[in-house]
């Protein structure tokens, strides 16, 4: 995890500290050893996640956070998490990636959005090293840039001028930054009923799940389906379940519809393995294909 501290446009302070990962994960591809250069022996003896992520949102607490396809970022903090069981943190920041999208979107020269694409064509130096310590630098390079072509003093004066809304994680939230014209609205629970009601006419039954497999419990699609995703969805929130974005302690099961070329080649979806490990270890959770849910909702 790497941290830089911008003061009046320049970067000062900056920390990088290496993560052990959970001993049931610990696995060190090749390739990103390759890529980044950290071995298992430079974080066998550091600490893990749930004991660096409070220091580091304590030393950016109150200031706005930037890194560059926060994304990628937000989703290990939220896995992260979500593995530990702890509660997400209060995190406001903006993704230059979407700014810079925005920003530069109609430059002809600039053909890529990366982060050593960007500073290139900006003529910003920059050695990229896949370390997470000058990441952290880079992107906040990037956006003091935007900010001065833009003639803004404040990110979310740069945000609103270039029409993106920052996100926002935090218990109970999870927003993503994204540009205004990108967001799509909340699914209504017009909506929802809608399509649940489409799926029930489909399968030909008047209620969902009468045997109440899926009340309270917490579900995970993964995969491609003959019927719409979404339908799937509304069905289970009729149901009382919650959809899940991750596979996680609180798991009850996972649906697994078509499988990528990919996957199969790797022995299953990342999800359906993570639902293995999580079996293995005691967890009381079931892997489902699309006509076992079909099935469990019918009856």
């Amino acid at each position: 995890m790497g941290i830089s501290v911008f003061i009046d446009g320049m970067p000062g302070a900056g920390a990088e500290v290496f993560i052990r990962p959970p001993e049931e994960l610990g696995e060190f591809d090749d390739f990103n050893i390759g890529l980044h250069g950290i071995t298992p022996e430079m974080v066998e003896a550091e600490d893990t996640f749930d004991r660096v992520l409070p220091v580091a949102i304590k030393s950016i607490r109150g200031v706005p956070v930037v890194a560059h396809n926060a994304g990628f970022d937000m989703s290990v903090i939220r896995k992260g998490c979500e593995f530990f069981d702890i509660p997400y943190p209060k995190v406001d920041y903006f993704c230059t990636l979407v700014m810079a999208r925005k920003s530069f979107g109609g430059h002809p020269g600039l053909l890529s959005f990366k982060l050593q694409s960007l500073l290139d064509y900006l003529e910003i130096p920059w050695q990229q090293d896949h370390r997470a310590g000058s990441d952290a630098r880079a992107a906040g390079l990037l956006a003091v840039e935007m900010m001065k072509r833009q003639g803004v003093e404040s990110l979310m004066d740069l945000a609103q001028d270039l029409q993106v809304v920052p996100g926002r994680l935090g218990p109970g939230e999870d927003d993503r930054c994204a540009s205004t014209d990108s967001r799509r609205p909340p699914v209504t629970r017009e909506e929802l009923a809608r399509r649940a009601t489409v799926l029930r006419q489909f399968v030909g039954i008047q209620e969902w799940d009468p045997s109440g497999d899926f009340d309270g419990k917490s579900v995970k699609l993964t995969g491609s389906f003959v019927r719409l995703k979404k339908d799937y969805e509304a069905a289970l929130v009729e149901c009382n379940a919650t959809v899940q974005n991750t596979v996680t302690k609180k798991t009850h099961f996972v649906v697994e519809g078509a499988q990528t070329s990919a996957e199969i080649a790797a022995g299953g979806s990342k999800a359906s393995k993570e639902a293995i490990r999580l079996k293995a270890a005691g967890q009381n959770i079931e892997i489902l294909d699309e006509a076992d849910l079909l099935d469990l909702l019918a009856r």
